[in-house]
């Protein structure tokens, strides 16, 4: 069977689905049908994701979706190159489950973002090497990049907290509440290392 994406809706009980991914049309009023779509499929804790939400030949993708946030109650979550997640519902759910995510895997991160005053997180995935699938250079030097700052950041900040306070754990508290997950990570290593 074949018709417009806009029918889905005669097939899909309301408040049924769990995921609905987007990716039909880059037509702008044909997304923004998609969008309605989805929001009357989901379940109040649903999620949606669209496909292309920011490529330069998808504008009409990239105008229903923000449109769909500052007006239709959509809260986007996280985000990749190619695709952006978001809920009808609370999204602290899932940011804190990427966040856990992300503190667990060393080739896993998400850098916390703000629209307005949605909390988004910026996610990243580094592929395992193996002899068939190298980590790409670029890669590798954006890897190196983060935790060379990372490393220098952290240094300010304990020297920073030390010279203030006089304390070591208070300067090891401090940054363990400022950092996200992933570089707080790299610090532990790296103080590891010092010891």
């Amino acid at each position: 069977m074949q018709d417009v994406s806009a029918s889905i809706t005669k097939h899909v009980d309301r408040g049924s689905a769990r995921f609905v991914h987007v990716d039909a049309s880059h037509l702008y009023d044909r997304v923004r049908e998609d969008i309605q779509s989805a929001r009357e499929m989901l379940r109040a804790d649903g999620i949606v994701a669209f496909d292309d939400y920011r490529k330069e030949t998808t504008p009409g993708v990239a105008a229903a979706v923000w449109q769909a946030v500052s007006q239709d109650g959509l809260v986007p979550f996280a985000h990749t190159p190619n695709k952006l997640y978001a809920t009808f519902g609370d999204a602290q759910p899932y940011l804190a489950t990427i966040e856990e995510w992300a503190a667990r895997s060393a080739r896993f991160s998400a850098v916390e973002e703000y629209v307005g005053s949605a909390r988004m997180l910026r996610v990243k995935h580094y592929p395992a090497p193996n002899a068939a699938d190298p980590i790409p250079a670029a890669v590798l030097a954006d890897l190196a990049k983060e935790v060379r700052g990372t490393k220098a950041a952290v240094g300010r900040l304990e020297r920073s907290v030390r010279a203030s306070s006089g304390s070591r754990r208070a300067a090891a508290t401090l940054v363990e509440d400022l950092l996200p997950p992933a570089l707080l990570r790299v610090a532990r290593r790296t103080a590891r290392r010092r010891s």
